[in-house]
């Protein structure tokens, strides 16, 4: 069976990761050495969550003001813009590109707006262009959410954005089991970030090391062979192995959001991240978007993927929106031997009257390899023809 997810990170790395906690060396040193990999305006925190929190403690935007944000995203991002104080204006995207329609942002705008929050979604990079000029126009500081963008490629951020964030998270490219980075182009700002960042706790190597042992379960239960049979036991069993796999998968569980937030990452996990940075290959992002864009060509009329529109797309995952129930497009994916699902994403339509939030509710993630073979996209697009006939 083909695994929904493939953790973006080998053995050796993960050897290298509990080593790292064992000998974390010193913090500030592995800090100054994931910044100077990205460049002079990075600011390292926990997460691009840590990061939003820490923009807005620093900017000062709060009570009083709104925030306009694109209308999909994960729900914890219009959360802390609430908690700020901020009311949370979304915006309606194009489903084709996930890029703000047309007018949109105009018609989201009010005198109290100061925010302006985008995210590139699935492994697409939107064009700014539109949303930069807008930003500008009216005064705003524009907040690049690229946590699904990363690839390896050198590629930061529009170079007009306040602020550009990267995450590291687990399920992300080129993960690191966490981490996050900011490219803050304000000098006086990215002096307030640090500042922010600087007087948090440090999150205890304890914690890293627990998600070093999620990810290498994760990754064990990822092997073909192994996925199948767990999900024959399952099925006999009776207990719900698709929850148990997204819970494991993602970055912050239980606990008060923003106390879990607001910390700096570990030594270890540092130490990690520029390891992956100095390691991320291109190519291998290169591969999969070229996997993505030869499953879009071959898909069957009437068939719905989300941002197949979008200019540059790496293809992180592969939101088919089913035309009927999702859960029955994915009994007939996993029959095929696709071990499609509807929770390994977080993101979700934050206004049910946006016109993206029915095709967001019947979204199914088509696991993609750019290793499969002939029979396997045989046996992948009979499956998808078959759900194609629903919509004739």
């Amino acid at each position: 069976m083909i695994p929904r997810l493939r953790l973006d990170i080998g053995w050796s790395e993960l050897g290298y990761a509990a080593w790292a906690c064992a000998a974390p060396g010193e913090r500030a040193e592995a800090e100054a050495v994931v910044e100077a990999l990205v460049g002079p305006e990075a600011v390292v925190c926990l997460s691009v969550r840590s990061g939003l929190d820490a923009f807005l403690e620093a900017g000062g935007w709060g009570e009083g003001q709104e925030a306009l944000i694109t209308g999909v995203t994960i729900p914890h991002m219009a959360e802390l813009l609430r908690r700020r104080g901020l009311r949370v204006v979304p915006v309606e995207v194009d489903p084709a590109t996930m890029a703000p329609l047309p007018g949109a942002l105009e018609a989201a705008w009010s005198p109290r707006a100061a925010v302006l929050v985008v995210a590139h979604l699935f492994g697409a990079r939107l064009e700014l262009g539109a949303c930069v000029a807008f930003a500008k126009a009216r005064g705003l500081a524009l907040f690049e959410d690229c946590a699904q963008a990363f690839a390896g490629d050198g590629w930061w951020g529009h170079p007009e954005a306040t602020v550009s964030a990267f995450s590291f998270g687990m399920i992300k490219s080129a993960t690191a089991l966490g981490g996050g980075v900011l490219v803050v182009r304000d000098a006086v700002l990215r002096a307030g970030l640090r500042a922010v960042r600087d007087a948090q706790p440090i999150q205890p190597t304890a914690e890293h090391l627990q998600r070093l042992g999620r990810a290498a379960v994760l990754k064990l239960a990822g092997a073909p062979p192994l996925l199948g049979a767990l999900h024959a036991l399952a099925s006999c069993g009776g207990w719900e192995l698709d929850r148990a796999l997204n819970e494991a998968a993602r970055g912050f569980r239980g606990g008060e959001l923003c106390e879990r937030l607001r910390r700096r990452p570990s030594a270890a996990l540092l130490r990690l991240m520029a390891r992956r940075l100095r390691s991320a290959a291109p190519d291998r992002y290169a591969a999969r978007g070229r996997c993505g864009a030869a499953a879009l060509a071959r898909l069957p009329p009437g068939l719905e993927v989300l941002g197949r529109e979008a200019p540059r797309h790496t293809h992180w995952v592969f939101p088919l929106v089913a035309p009927g129930e999702p859960l029955a497009a994915i009994a007939a994916l996993r029959r095929a031997g696709f071990d499609a699902t509807c929770g390994s994403s977080s993101l979700h339509a934050l206004d049910p009257g946006l016109g993206v939030a029915s095709s967001m509710g019947r979204v199914v993630y088509v696991p993609l390899d750019p290793a499969l073979d002939e029979a396997g996209w045989r046996r992948l697009f009979a499956a998808l023809h078959t759900l194609a006939l629903e919509v004739l």
